[in-house]
């Protein structure tokens, strides 16, 4: 809709125009408008204002009364059918012969009265707060997935249950099985609660909404081994953990006991510190073993050798420098500890 002021500016440069000889209609067609459409501006010497906004409109036939939209309110608080939408009320009051309106002018008479949303027994929403959860040491925080590794047959696989620490990102468990269950993932936690001495402990594990993660066999052992479990948010992929799909070889594998020994050399391989490029992470696991994380002899020169090449080169560019020193928290995903449904909060890392 044309305001009456651009109207009015756009009938004197179109008049403008053709002062200095231009055609009517190239000069409408210059700002994007018709002969027709100027004709219908102008009229009586004058612009016009746009006249819908002032235009008196009939009250249709089939409305409904006042009488008439105060008993579909009516009807719709009532005890009977306060809790149910128009979708069920319309059809509920066919079946007994009975018609006041369609399921849209329910709708409109209840969005008018502002009586659509939470009705009933509907709760209203609320704002809860996210809870993460933090460690600041090993054996505090699980992370576990389960991932698909390639069998010897096309729409074959074997699946790769993996437990890793979000703290030192240590694989504290794996085992590869046939099938996915959650009695699997029971046998697993057990032996790797009891490997790291993790017994009693306040741990957390935290797993997506899987199927084998939310099975009675799984929650019962996470309750006997006194566990809190974490479920990913949805609709937020943080809680993937075990991704090394295709990291066996590119044929896949011929039978899971193969699989089973190819396991160990590349979890040895992801979890040594000499292959490691995050020196931070390194320290962390040097002590979780116990051992005193300090540089090595050539540390102190590199680090020197770092710092003089940021300082020559462009200050834009220099991001900071290697993180030399031992973190002490390690921050886990945004996550929901009772499982519910949490519809906000910024994304976590990733498992």
């Amino acid at each position: 809709m044309i305001s009456l002021p651009d109207r009015q500016n756009a009938v004197v440069l179109i008049d403008e125009a053709v002062a200095r000889g231009a055609r009517r209609k190239v000069a409408c067609r210059e700002l994007g408008l018709t002969l027709r459409t100027l004709e219908r501006w102008v009229r009586e010497d004058a612009v016009q204002e746009d006249g819908r906004p002032r235009a008196v409109r009939p009250k249709p036939a089939q409305a409904l009364s006042v009488e008439e939209r105060a008993q579909v309110l009516t009807l719709a608080n009532s005890p009977r059918f306060a809790s149910l939408p128009p979708t069920q009320i319309v059809p509920r009051l066919a079946d007994e012969g009975t018609y006041l309106a369609s399921e849209s002018t329910f709708y409109r008479i209840l969005r008018a009265g502002k009586q659509l949303a939470h009705r009933g027994r509907a709760c209203a929403p609320q704002a809860r707060t996210i809870p993460r959860h933090c460690a600041t040491g090993p054996n505090q925080l699980y992370a576990w997935d389960i991932t698909y590794l390639p069998g010897p047959l096309a729409g074959m696989f074997f699946f790769l249950y993996l437990i890793l620490d979000v703290y030192s990102r240590k694989v504290v468990a794996h085992e590869v099985h046939t099938e996915e269950g959650s009695d699997h993932a029971a046998t697993l936690i057990e032996q790797a609660v009891h490997r790291e001495g993790a017994a009693g402990q306040m741990l957390v594990i935290h797993q997506d909404n899987g199927s084998p993660m939310k099975g009675s066999t799984y929650l019962a052992k996470l309750h006997d081994l006194n566990i809190t479990p974490s479920y990913s948010r949805p609709g937020v992929s943080n809680g993937r953990v075990g991704d090394w799909r295709g990291a066996h070889t590119s044929r896949g594998v011929a039978v899971c006991r193969q699989s089973r020994c190819l396991n160990p050399l590349h979890v040895s391989r992801f979890q040594s510190p000499l292959v490691e490029p995050d020196v931070q992470i390194s320290r962390i696991r040097l002590s979780r073993m116990g051992l005193r994380p300090s540089l090595s002899p050539r540390r102190p020169g590199c680090r020197g050798a770092c710092r003089g090449r940021a300082s020559r080169r462009d200050t834009r560019m220099d991001t900071g420098g290697t993180q030399w020193c031992l973190a002490s928290l390690v921050a886990g995903p945004s996550i929901a500890a009772d499982g519910s449904r949490c519809t906000s909060g910024s994304p976590g890392m990733r498992g």
